[in-house]
């Protein structure tokens, strides 16, 4: 009788957890939907993932020229490993193509590099740029 318990209740932890082991996708059936799974994956993340991550969905966003639609269906479905490695597609797309924006990073990991000293870097009044302010002075007005 014991045996059949334990059994039981081995079985019921194994189906409980299986949910948790599903790969990690991003659902893009509306723009809030994309933007609560895009935020709940990046959570999970260490800050590095998480931050290369966060660069390469923005990066896609732009590959998409900022179209809701086009962008929803890019990364539907998609893993932040498949996003990142499209991105970095895009990346070099951009490099050849002697975009500015992008040419002035010898790697997208020398970006990457980059955007995480920026966002370690504390904000000083003498460092801090103008969108920065524009976007402080907003958020005092607001009462945040």
């Amino acid at each position: 009788m014991k045996t059949v318990l334990y059994i039981s209740i081995l079985f019921s932890l194994l189906f409980s957890f299986s949910g948790c082991e599903q790969p990690r996708k991003i659902q893009a059936s509306g723009q809030k939907t994309m933007m609560r799974s895009f935020m709940r994956i990046k959570q999970r993340m260490g800050f590095k993932e998480g931050v290369e991550f966060e660069v390469a969905f923005w990066s896609l966003k732009q590959k998409s020229n900022n179209d809701d639609q086009a962008f929803r269906a890019l990364v539907k479905g998609k893993t932040p490993e498949e996003v990142i490695e499209m991105a970095k597609l895009y990346f070099a797309e951009r490099q050849q193509a002697n975009d500015p924006k992008y040419t002035q990073y010898a790697s997208w990991e020398a970006m990457i590099t980059k955007v995480i000293e920026e966002i370690k870097t504390p904000v000083t009044k003498k460092n801090q740029t103008h969108n920065t302010r524009v976007q402080n002075k907003a958020n005092k007005i607001q009462g945040f």
